[in-house]
């Protein structure tokens, strides 16, 4: 019975070839039972400059059915000058950027390779943020983000990933009137450290759980929101 004739060595270095880049192709990791954004924030609070100097873990996982060559970051604080500083912007490995850009409230990330479906990406965020006094109006006033005498409110001070509808990373339109932010469901965990003058006086609080026992100072404070799909705590540290 005559055999198939055998493919030369070219043709079967270039099928070799194929079958490694499909393998290096799928080849990424992701967690599919965690939510698809996740941050971890450290951040060092001065409570006498109200300056908050932050670096941040946000990890993204592409959910949208289509390759990714640019990711989008959603930066609040960043709508007016003089409040929001970014220092710095980095990928854990494979990710790779080619180029980011900050425009007002939106931080474009340009990836040099596409980032395929169900893949993960991580990104390190350096920044500060020194939010303004807090003032008594019915227009614009943005209270839950700003200091008084007495506290200091950060609230939507974090960039997050801008949500993905429509084919594209939507960035709303600022509004002088109730709540225009929009973003996907996330978990956070955060460390903060308070520092200046009478920092041990001060409180930290923040949505989710901590945990202070063991005599650790209110100064040093690591929480974590729950995830809104479990109804279980997860385990918290301090530091």
């Amino acid at each position: 019975m005559p055999q198939p004739p055998l493919p030369n060595r070219g043709t079967l270095r270039a099928k070799i070839l194929s079958l490694l880049l499909i393998s290096a192709a799928s080849g990424c990791t992701a967690d599919a039972n965690a939510l698809a954004t996740r941050y971890d924030i450290d951040a060092t609070i001065n409570v006498e400059t109200h300056i908050a100097k932050t670096t941040m873990q946000a990890t993204f996982r592409n959910d949208t059915g289509r390759a990714l060559d640019q990711i989008v970051f959603n930066v609040e604080p960043n709508r007016k000058p003089g409040v929001f500083t970014l220092v710095d912007v980095t990928a854990d490995t494979p990710t790779v950027i080619q180029q980011y850009n900050l425009t007002a409230p939106r931080l474009e990330i340009n990836l040099r390779n596409p980032l395929p479906p169900k893949c993960e990406a991580t990104f390190t965020l350096s920044f500060s943020v020194q939010p303004g006094p807090i003032t008594q109006s019915y227009v614009d006033n943005i209270g839950y983000f700003g200091f008084s005498d007495r506290q200091l409110n950060l609230a939507g001070w974090l960039p997050q990933f801008a949500p993905y509808r429509g084919g594209e990373f939507y960035t709303p339109k600022a509004w002088p009137l109730g709540e225009y932010v929009v973003t996907d469901w996330s978990d956070f965990t955060a460390g903060v450290k308070l520092i200046g003058k009478d920092a041990d006086k001060w409180q930290v609080m923040g949505p989710g759980a901590t945990d202070l026992d063991g005599g650790v100072p209110s100064s040093h404070t690591r929480l974590m929101r729950r995830t809104p799909r479990s109804t279980r705590w997860k385990r918290l540290e301090t530091r």
